[in-house]
């Protein structure tokens, strides 16, 4: 059958498998495939762009989440193309008891050579921080050559890919007009200032519901996710703080009147 033939809807409801991000609300983010399944959390096979801005927080948080995965056995491979990989271990892995035999890291440019890896390696989530860094990007002229590759090495492996991007001023993802259309899911990652956190919010997805999102907040050691959709309903939009019920606008605007008290 031709593929003008499945509409959106018959491409979500198509089981797929998907690996928990070991944190709940991140898995609710990502949606189920069905809307009775339990199986919620990151696609298989599947490209995530994420967006943020400079310095909100994106490699702590997916950090975070490739340290929670590696711990539960998932095989996560962190690609830092911003850094010295001793700086990215020293100043976001610091405290965490890694098991080196499920957190690869590499500091790999090449996109060929990256696809190397993740065929050596398989893992379950793959990071790359950031995908403006890998050799001949070129402001995303080779966007589309870079996704072929990624999708030509994950389609058989099953891993799924998370690209970080930084966003331009209007909230629109950096890296030229290809960029934006390299994900199956795009993610952005943006400061919450009534709540005075960091908003993780899906935007764009093939794989579940849009409009979903989650809070953290920045810790001395990492990131804490501070909502619990989860836990409250899977389906639920409502946005719920740990131990103070559903942030209603009445309820946001009673704690900022009393924020200073």
């Amino acid at each position: 059958m031709g593929i003008n033939y499945f509409d959106v809807q018959e491409l979500k409801d198509i089981e797929i498998a998907r690996y928990s991000s070991c944190i709940s609300d991140i898995d609710w983010v990502f949606g189920s495939n069905l809307k009775d399944s339990k199986a919620h959390g990151l696609p298989a096979s599947a490209i995530t762009l994420c967006g943020g801005e400079a310095g909100v927080g994106k490699t702590r948080i997916w950090a975070e989440i490739c340290y929670q995965m590696s711990i539960e056995g998932f095989k996560v491979l962190y690609i830092q193309l911003e850094m010295p990989l001793f700086a990215f271990k020293s100043n976001f892995l610091k405290n965490k008891k890694l098991l080196s035999g499920y957190f690869f890291c590499s500091v790999e440019r090449d996109i060929d050579d990256i696809c190397t890896i993740i065929k050596k390696i398989k893992p379950h989530l793959v990071v790359i921080d950031s995908v403006n860094k890998i050799n001949d990007f070129r402001s995303g002229r080779n966007a589309s050559k870079i996704q072929d590759k990624l999708r030509n090495t994950i389609n058989y492996i099953g891993s799924h890919v998370v690209l970080l991007s930084q966003l331009n001023q209007d909230k629109t993802v950096k890296g030229g007009t290809e960029l934006p259309h390299m994900g199956d899911i795009v993610l952005k990652i943006i400061r919450n200032v009534d709540y005075g956190c960091v908003e993780v919010v899906i935007g764009k997805t093939r794989y579940g519901e849009t409009g979903r999102n989650a809070l953290f907040r920045h810790k001395d050691d990492g990131v804490e996710c501070i909502t619990e959709n989860w836990r409250r309903s899977p389906d639920s939009k409502e946005i719920y703080f740990k131990g103070q019920g559903t942030m209603t606008d009445m309820v946001t605007r009673i704690l900022k009147a009393h924020e200073n008290d």
